[in-house]
């Protein structure tokens, strides 16, 4: 069961109000999704003598403040509908109980004002349930992944904003931190082309299956880019390992409802709170030291990976590559296949037969699909490019970024 957790602003004024202590005296912390939070501040510490400690010459008094914060209140509760919209409820009320708090007590309406500031905290409140409601009935069209839920989103904002992007990168975690499209365009406007949107669409723990699906099944079919990189490496195409992230696509009330044929999107759920930018790239800051990542944890031998398991390129990711590649093929989509680098170390015998049959893999397909290519891009990098032993940080996805911008072919 999900229990909801009260936010700072709301705790401080309810304390505020049942000890007596002036608000004046009080930080309020609004919380992260409030983007007014600047102008909040400006409204909720203006000063004026005569009056109260927190009010303006130039502003009405503070009753009149919180009879207008309450009726905006009221009017933006007619139309809420998901929960940015009940915070932005939760705000108003909460400004109007500030507002009411800060009421003089000569004032011959402070009794009313007293009144009136636990009926509007009663408000915040229940706009508050409200809006933790709204966020939990996301599930109506999740597709069993936060992140698959915001590339989604973000796709649908940049078609609504620009068209759909001219190049989607798609692929696992690997993908999602190891292509930088911001570093791409720029640098393909370093060789004399024009900046070419693109948009990261990595999802965390993707198979061949899931973007296959992805793209196939989930992106509008009149809004599909003309390019697709996929970057990936062995993991993601090897069909001896169970794959759960299938499953919970699969499963998922998004995907079912998708099949029927009664999917609903409402893109502007998704709060947009994470760390992902808004081309889709999560930039990882962190650099990759051998001795300080394994300090706490012990290597483990490809033999005994789990990614490497019962290895086979076949089976169902390879079922689900032929039919993006055919899929591609028939929607006019040049596919861009790019295998990415690893740390040196991590590579011992057994990762390296692997990834020596994974590129021959990816080679026989650009032989055999004029639409499909392969980048050549070098099986390691140094260490300070990585994050951990397989995953790119920021520096590692712009070195690579730059080198498709390279070999990208017009």
């Amino acid at each position: 069961m999900f229990k909801p957790t009260v936010p700072a602003f709301l705790i401080t004024l309810v304390l505020s109000v049942c000890s007596g202590v002036p608000l004046a005296s009080l930080t309020l912390d609004f919380p992260r999704w409030d983007t007014r939070t600047t102008a909040d501040r400006a409204v909720l510490t203006q000063t004026t003598p005569g009056n109260s400690p927190n009010q303006s010459s130039n502003s009405p008094p503070a009753y009149e403040q919180g009879i207008q914060a309450a009726q905006t209140a009221w009017q933006e509760t007619g139309t809420a509908k998901v929960s940015r919209d009940w915070q932005a409820v939760a705000r108003w009320w909460a400004r109007a109980a500030y507002a009411m708090q800060s009421v003089p007590s000569d004032d011959p309406r402070w009794i009313l004002a007293q009144k009136k500031t636990r009926e509007y905290l009663a408000g915040a409140a229940y706009a508050f349930e409200r809006a933790e409601a709204s966020s939990s009935d996301r599930v109506a069209w999740t597709f069993g992944s936060a992140v698959l839920d915001e590339k989604l989103a973000l796709y649908t904002a940049h078609v609504a904003a620009e068209g759909a992007p001219e190049i989607a990168i798609v692929g696992s975690s690997r993908a999602q931190q190891g292509v930088d499209p911001t570093a791409l365009q720029q640098a393909l406007e370093g060789r004399g082309q024009r900046s070419m949107r693109s948009l990261n669409l990595g999802i965390n723990g993707a198979t061949a299956q899931v973007v296959d699906r992805f793209v196939r099944e989930i992106l509008p079919k009149d809004q599909l880019p003309r390019r697709i990189i996929w970057a990936d490496g062995v993991r993601a195409f090897n069909s001896g390992r169970p794959d759960r992230t299938d499953r919970s696509l699969r499963e998922s009330p998004g995907y079912l409802a998708l099949q029927r044929g009664e999917l609903t999107i409402q893109p502007n759920d998704v709060d947009g709170s994470s760390a992902l930018r808004a081309d889709g790239f999560l930039p990882i800051e962190t650099r990759f030291t051998f001795d300080l990542y394994y300090r706490d944890r012990n290597p483990v031998a490809g033999e005994y990976d789990g990614d490497y398991a019962n290895f086979s390129l076949a089976g169902d990711q390879g079922d689900a590559t032929q039919r993006l590649v055919e899929f591609t093929q028939a929607q006019g989509i040049e596919l861009i296949l790019v295998p990415l680098p690893l740390t040196a170390g991590y590579l011992d015998p057994t990762r390296t037969a692997a990834e020596r049959e994974f590129r021959q893999f990816l080679a026989r397909l650009a032989q055999q699909y004029s639409h499909v290519s392969v980048m050549d891009i070098a099986p390691t990098l140094p260490d300070r490019y990585f994050e951990d032993p397989s995953h790119l940080n920021r520096d590692g996805a712009i070195e690579v970024s730059r080198e498709i911008a390279r070999q990208l072919r017009f």
